[in-house]
């Protein structure tokens, strides 16, 4: 790769390169997945099912509608899905019952970077919680301090 291709692959780059080292790992998706067992992984299957079912993905991603009105007026509206989303939570969002509502339309909205962000750098983020990203497709979870959440939404 040459100078002008890292010129263009940083500004492509939706979040900043410093997040890479704060995302949870595939190992600890793994470690939390056999934690949960069958019955768990079956009940949160069963609930990410019901919340697809409620937010179904998007049958286009991009649209475009005209509409004319009386008088000869032509309204035309775009619509597309935002490029990226942030779902930023604390302890309070540490059960899938209370993070899957928020996470399934971002991710059936066809937001292609989807970043979840447990606030609390110091804290573990709960194997439920870490299990239902995984059954959902979401595996971009990091937990954030403060000042790291902070310069996250100013790179944003």
């Amino acid at each position: 790769m040459d100078a002008t291709e890292d010129v263009v692959s940083d500004r492509c780059q939706v979040f900043p390169g410093w997040l890479e080292a704060r995302l949870v790992p595939d190992s600890r998706f793994a470690r939390a997945y056999d934690t949960l067992g069958d019955s768990g992984r079956g009940l949160l299957k069963r609930l990410i099912a019901a919340h697809y079912a409620l937010n179904p993905p998007a049958a286009a991603l991009a649209s475009t509608r005209l509409d004319v009105l009386r008088g000869g007026l032509c309204v035309a509206t775009d619509s597309a899905p935002r490029a990226w989303a942030v779902l930023l939570c604390d302890a309070g969002l540490d059960a899938p019952a209370f993070l899957l509502p928020a996470l399934v339309p971002a991710l059936c909205s066809g937001i292609s970077e989807v970043l979840v962000v447990r606030m609390g750098a110091g804290k573990a983020i709960a194997s439920a919680t870490l299990a239902a990203c995984e059954l959902a497709g979401q595996e971009r979870v990091a937990a954030l301090g403060a000042a790291q959440v902070l310069e996250l939404l100013v790179h944003m």
